[in-house]
């Protein structure tokens, strides 16, 4: 069974790129022939459409973030389809073709620009079944996404199929008419970090207790909401850490923010970080984020056993379980956030048996394994259907 993804090249890995890549590797081991199908688009990148290589325009990310040097880390063939504007007639053309060239079995849609093209290509399941995941929009008044985001529900309500990872992302699917809907939970690979699970006795966080925000640096990560939280937790004389890792368009506002309030010294603000250390160099992980729908970073921290503190938004509900493997508290609303921050900072058995917990539903309701299986059973239903 040869199957392909197809989603847009944006130059880095976040957290739709990662969850994609561990799906089709862990696919590709279970004896399916994997491609790697990748949008190009000129204004992405630093280049002409025509070039042999290309340099993402956010240079200052670390180089093995980029998604083709992770494709080839993880030896999953792929291609590039160069492409001028957003939205291309010659791109759906160039993908039917390759799609009848290749004998695709299944062709799965990541992301509204792959959903439009892919869609269109394949003729909603016309010339080859076509599958799509959606890892959530922004919700930003901004017109173009406004009207970008109409465009690919309709496309999806098209779709022989359309996998959604979060309860809440199902629910906004099926009130806009997207019928065909199956849920698939995101799936985290073991093995589990070397330290994951203590073996013996609790795990005190040191003095000061490391409080840490990954992700891409962006407008709708909110981490105006984090460094408020922060100003607050000094002001009281709470011993604390705080620590910002990732790259992206916000960095100076960011780093303005930390000037003003009074926080370096306080807050580090660091570039590109790897999950995994990051993971063992905190003891709570902090989302603040204005919406999302499975975040891939709340998966690596229970991994880790880490405790979570997150805004109530989106998906989020469904991996974190208030008072039990962390806290939730209303999106704008620092004194809540630090408040729970602090308790935890206040009681380490509590935050041990957090991250614990943690761990145990994430092995309970998102291995690998589990949202592979199911894939797999997804496309051989549309392939002999």
């Amino acid at each position: 069974m040869k199957i392909v993804f197809l989603m847009q090249d944006i130059g880095a890995v976040y957290g739709a790129e990662q969850a994609t890549l561990d799906l089709a590797e862990g696919i590709r081991r279970q004896g399916a022939d994997i491609r790697i199908w990748l949008i190009e688009e000129a204004r992405l990148m630093n280049r002409s459409v025509d070039g042999e290589n290309s340099v993402p325009l956010d240079s200052g990310r670390d180089a093995a973030n980029s998604l083709r040097d992770a494709l080839d880390a993880r030896h999953i063939p792929w291609a590039s389809f160069p492409v001028k504007h957003a939205l291309s007639f010659s791109l759906v053309r160039m993908i039917r073709n390759r799609l009848v060239s290749d004998a695709v079995s299944v062709l799965h849609c990541v992301g509204y620009k792959a959903d439009v093209h892919g869609g269109w290509a394949a003729r909603f399941g016309r010339v080859v079944p076509c599958v799509s995941t959606v890892h959530g929009w922004l919700y930003r008044p901004d017109i173009k996404e406004i009207f970008y985001g109409w465009i690919n529900v309709q496309a999806l309500r098209r779709f022989q199929q359309v996998v959604v990872l979060s309860r809440y992302y199902e629910g906004i699917l099926s009130d806009r008419g997207v019928q065909r809907l199956i849920r698939i939970p995101t799936g985290i690979p073991d093995p589990p970090l070397p330290e994951a699970v203590p073996t013996e006795g609790r795990r005190r966080p040191p003095a000061p207790l490391r409080i840490g925000m990954l992700g891409r640096l962006s407008s709708e990560k909110n981490h105006d909401l984090f460094l408020r939280a922060a100003r607050k937790l000094i002001d009281r004389g709470t011993e604390a850490e705080f620590r910002i890792a990732g790259t992206g368009p916000e960095r100076a506002a960011i780093q303005k923010r930390i000037d003003q309030w009074g926080l370096n010294g306080y807050v580090n603000l660091s570039g590109y970080v790897d999950s995994s250390d990051f993971m063992r160099d905190i003891d709570v992980l902090v989302l603040c984020s204005r919406m999302e729908n499975l975040p891939y970073v709340i998966l690596e921290a229970m991994r880790a056993s880490r405790p979570v503190v997150a805004t109530r938004v989106g998906g989020i509900p469904d991996l974190v379980e208030d008072g039990i493997t962390g806290y939730l508290v209303a999106p704008y609303h620092a004194d809540q956030l630090a408040d729970r921050i602090e308790k935890i900072s206040n009681d380490p058995d509590l935050a041990y048996g957090m991250g614990l917990a943690g761990r145990k539903k994430l092995e309970c309701e998102f291995s690998r394994e589990r949202a592979i299986k199911a894939h797999i059973e997804l496309y051989e239903e549309l392939r002999d259907g």
